[in-house]
């Protein structure tokens, strides 16, 4: 993709894009509005890196299109596609990246950087309150599947469990 070839999305396409997000679904008009405006339009060619496992945390991608391959000790262990976010986990942790995530195909990207997501919070307390009741609940909902025993979590909690592998910390147990 060339990047004049970017279509820029209108405030109520990010907003549409945003409420997807298991991490911003619950918040309300406003909120999302002020993240809407918070967020950039980036494209990336096929191959080009995202995330580095290890590297710093500080930025969410939500794909708008393509594909991205996550990485951990260079063994892919998830596909990322149109309407997926790489890096969630990284705009609330401030700990190494634990996968890397690369683009298969061409990647149009919405991109939310952690210090945008803080000035909104300290600008709306509520929200940070919000965001954390949010991962509360994901967590308290997320159940672990023994190998060979039939999954019976809903489709939201087994998505959660395959996007956030990438940035999951070490030792997280999600029950």
């Amino acid at each position: 993709m060339a990047p004049d070839s970017i279509r820029t999305l209108r405030m109520s396409e990010r907003i549409e894009q945003l409420v997807q997000l298991p991490l911003f679904a619950q918040c309300s008009k406003r909120h999302l509005r002020a993240l809407a405006r918070l967020t950039r339009q980036q494209q990336l060619e096929a191959g080009a890196t995202l995330i580095t496992e290890g590297g710093d945390s500080d930025e969410a991608y939500v794909i708008l299109a393509g594909v991205a391959v996550v990485r951990r000790n260079g063994r892919k262990i998830a596909e990322l596609k149109t309407g997926d976010v790489a890096g969630e986990l990284g705009l609330l942790l401030e700990r190494p990246r634990m996968a890397t995530v690369s683009a298969r195909t061409p990647l149009e990207c919405l991109v939310i950087r952690r210090s945008d997501l803080r000035t909104c919070i300290a600008e709306a307390p509520e929200l940070g309150w919000l965001l954390l009741q949010t991962v509360a609940l994901r967590l308290s909902n997320v159940k672990p599947t023994a190998p060979g025993q039939p999954d019976d979590s809903s489709p939201a909690q087994r998505r959660w469990r395959t996007m956030d592998a990438a940035t999951r910390p070490e030792g997280c147990a999600c029950h």
